[in-house]
């Protein structure tokens, strides 16, 4: 039992080193998929489908549950107008689960306090990278703003998989999961 002790190697890891940039844009990645599921089911979307990147599947998803109510309308309608009440439907969604909302504004506020007190910060790297980080800062208060106006999930998962998600992997060289 002595030599199991004697061999075995201790080492110690400094809280700092779990604590950096990267580690904090991989918290306010998760943030912002936690934000496009709650999202999501505050309007009757599944999490599949928002955490998707295929947006057409939000419009359809909107127009199931909008067609049982509106199948004699949308009898006589041509293709462009079936296509501007798709777009009229993911843009007119309905709120179904307050809490879910709710919890949704407290997760967009923390990705703010995130972004200004741990990633607003100017590298001297380079001016590309600088951008990204500027622009993931625009992003995640128009989401913030995007989510406090109830606007269509379509909208969200257009912000958190447009801006969001590519300025963190920009600024932070983030790489997608395999």
């Amino acid at each position: 039992m002595e030599d199991i002790l004697i061999s075995e190697d201790s080492f110690t890891v400094n809280s700092d080193q779990f604590y950096n940039n990267t580690v904090i844009a991989l918290v306010v990645a998760n943030l912002a998929d936690e934000v496009l599921r709650n999202y999501g089911h505050a309007f009757g979307v599944p999490s599949n489908i928002m955490l998707s990147m295929n947006f057409s599947n939000i419009i359809n998803s909107q127009n199931k549950s909008n067609d049982t109510a509106n199948t004699n309308s949308q009898n006589n309608h041509t293709m462009h107008q079936e296509n501007s009440s798709a777009a009229a439907a993911a843009a007119a969604a309905t709120m179904i689960d307050r809490p879910s909302y709710i919890s949704t504004l407290e997760l967009s506020d923390r990705m703010i306090q995130l972004y200004s007190n741990e990633l607003n910060v100017t590298s001297s790297e380079s001016a590309y990278i600088n951008k990204a980080n500027s622009d993931l800062g625009s992003a995640v208060y128009e989401l913030k703003k995007s989510v406090e106006s109830k606007e269509s999930p379509y909208k969200i998962m257009e912000i958190v998989h447009g801006k969001v998600h590519p300025n963190l992997q920009l600024a932070f060289n983030l790489t997608l999961k395999r």
